[in-house]
Order: C-alpha cells, then structure tokens, then sequence
C-alpha cells in the first residue's frame, strides 16, 4: 500500500483533506502531520512514498521541510498544496519541490496529481536510480548560453523575443524555464509548451532574479569534450523539435498536440543529458539501469510536464510498446527522432530505415500521411545540409 503524507498547520484543513480522500484509503495509507517538524520526527521510521505540504507554516515552511526532506528520503516525490506563494518562496521551494498544486482543489485534482505521481515512481523500480533522480532539481546550463542570456538579459535593449530563441538553444536551460513556468505558482490556465512563451510570461525581471537567486541557470563546469558532446546534443534536439512542429502542422493533430510534439522533440535527449551531467553516478547502476529515454520522461514526469510529453520521450524509440494506438506527439516524435538519426549517420532519407516503426505508424496515422511526413523531412534536411 502506498503511503501518503499531508502537513498543514491549519487543523480543518488536515481534517478536510482526510474527508475528501476517504475513497482513496484502500491504496493509500494516509498520515496527517501540523507540523514539519511533527513529520520529520517519523521520516526516519516511516517511508513515503510522497509527501504533500502547504507553503506558508510558523517555524517552518514548505520550502524548508520539503527541503530537509530532500536530503533525508531523496526518492520520496514532494508536492506543494498551497494558495500563497511570493516571489522569494517560489524560489526557495523550486529545488525542493517536484509538483505544485494551488487550492483550493477539489478531491478529484488531488488524487489525480498523486496517482499521477506514483505511477511514474513504479516506472522505475530501481531504487537507486530513483533516489538519484528524483534528487536532480535542476539541470546545469552550459557555460556559453548562460552567459549569452545574462548579456541579453542585463541589456539596454534587451528583448523577450530573444531570451526565448537563447532558452531553446539549450535542453536543460528549456527544461528549467518550462518546470518553473507551468507550476500551479503562476496560476496559468493551461501549460505553456514552448521556451519563447514561457519567458514572456515570466517577464525580464523574473528571469534575471532566478538566473542570479537559483542554480537553475548555473554554469555547467566539465571538460571540454563533455561539453562539446552536451553543445551536439543541444543541437540534434532542437532539430527534432523543429521537425516535430513541422510535422504536427501536416496531420490532424491539435494544436496544443502540436505544442506537445514539439516540446517532447526538444526533451527527447535528455536522459543522455543527465548521463553526461552525471557520469559517475550514472555508472553506479550501469548493467541494471532503464533506458535513457526512460530516465528522462521520470525526470519529466515528477517535474509534472504535460503527460503527452512524458510519454512521447518515454516511448519515442520503440512506439509499439506503448499501446498508444492513435496519432499522438508520440509518432510524431518517433518519426523525427528516427529519420534525423540516420541523417545525422549519413544514411538515406526514406522508409527502410531501421530506426523507424513503419507498421506502426502506418497503423496510426495511414500511409498517406507518412508520405506527406518524409517530403516535409526531406525539404528539411535538405535545409539544415545547405
């Protein structure tokens, strides 16, 4: 049975949530704390599988236990349920916290966002992998883009327009701004799904504080192969991406599914950014460990990215194995990821390619639109070679 921590100082507000989850007791064993120091004092007896706390607490806030609780059980996912957050809490809770959920919020909410979360916890059984990953709160920026986008953003003239283009020239940097910007502290209506979005909401002076109050935009110090290996992956990603959005305007795909396509091509690298950020301990687990594409989406998923994202770079690789059995950012992705590798290897452009799942996407989207696909890929390889 899975077990569940809520922590709030306001006693009604414990007792409501018992309330509300009651249908929830047969899968989760549910403890209720006033206190962060009233949990901690058990932490060290009792596993969560998550813990969920308010922000604004006397002694010690959310930020700060979910802190504490980082250190001491890294594998457990950390939620915030809060309706107060300013500026300078945001930042201290960002790299505590793996999802944010604002009230009020209705019992359906919750246990969705919880269910959501375990699930992608089971989808790694690896204990140590998961303690390391759910460890990461942030990924490293290298050094050139960052200090790009502090020139940019210290500029006299400096423009929104241009931050966005410097954000999505890095998969981690994009991965960051995208975490920070879709969580339940900005109160947006619905995910913002593309780095130039996200600035412009964040606005100027957002962007300088967490660039100079957080390590979100800290420099990547590693030798310079590593970083050269980092600059090449920034590079095929953003190409899948641009492709992916391509691809999506070609099918009947909506167009927040183009916007999760396009994304996902962005993101569709990382687990091998996290290898190479993280090469040591990374290799603790080498024999035994998932995919990298595996990797990655957890990383994604407790960062609660939208769920069609998670699982475009989950399955992005072998589609078959997902039963998604409809067009989707997921055969997008697969398309684009596997014709820009046998791109990026020299090889011809068309459907033998050993990469590609052609009965698959012949199932969900239809040989007529696989066709319109590798004209689109061809035209853009075409460019991207000129």
């Amino acid at each position: 049975m899975k077990r569940i921590a809520f922590v709030d100082d306001d006693k009604n507000v414990l007792d409501g949530l018992r309330r509300m989850l009651r249908c929830n007791r047969k899968e989760w064993k549910m403890n209720f704390y006033l206190s962060g120091d009233e949990l901690l004092s058990e932490l060290d007896d009792n596993s969560f599988d998550i813990i969920v706390s308010d922000m604004r607490m006397p002694h010690m806030n959310g930020g700060e236990l979910l802190s504490r609780v980082k250190e001491l059980s890294p594998s457990t996912l950390r939620i915030v349920l809060s309706g107060y957050a300013n500026e300078e809490m945001i930042l201290e809770s960002l790299h505590a916290t793996h999802q944010f959920i604002s009230k009020p919020a209705d019992s359906d909410k919750i246990t969705k966002s919880i269910n959501r979360a375990l699930h992608l916890q089971e989808s790694l059984e690896e204990s140590g992998i998961k303690e390391f990953v759910g460890s990461i709160d942030a990924l490293p920026t290298l050094p050139a883009i960052y200090d790009e986008l502090m020139r940019e953003t210290c500029s006299d003239d400096s423009s929104l327009e241009r931050v966005g283009e410097i954000i999505a020239r890095d998969v981690a940097l994009s991965a960051n701004i995208l975490k920070i910007v879709n969580s339940a502290f900005f109160a947006l209506v619905r995910h913002i799904e593309s780095p130039s979005q996200a600035a412009s909401i964040l606005g100027m002076d957002t962007l300088k504080n967490l660039a100079l109050s957080t390590s979100v935009f800290s420099s990547f110090k590693s030798d310079q192969g590593s970083i050269e290996e980092i600059e090449r992956l920034n590079m095929a990603t953003q190409r899948v991406g641009v492709l992916c959005g391509k691809l999506g305007k070609e099918s009947s795909l909506s167009a927040r599914a183009i916007d999760h396509g396009q994304i996902a091509g962005m993101m569709c690298n990382l687990g091998e950014l996290i290898v190479r950020v993280y090469p040591s301990e990374m290799a603790a687990w080498s024999g035994g460990q998932p995919s990298l594409s595996h990797v990655g989406s957890y990383l994604l998923g407790i960062w609660a990215m939208p769920f069609p994202v998670v699982e475009a770079v989950r399955w992005h690789r072998c589609p078959a194995d997902s039963q998604i059995d409809e067009l989707s950012p997921l055969a997008v992705l697969h398309f684009a990821w596997a014709l820009l590798s046998a791109h990026a290897d020299g090889e011809e452009i068309d459907l033998e390619n050993d990469k590609l799942d052609t009965d698959y996407l012949n199932t969900v989207i239809g040989a007529e639109t696989l066709q319109r696909w590798l004209r689109v890929t061809e035209e853009f390889c075409d460019q991207v070679d000129s």
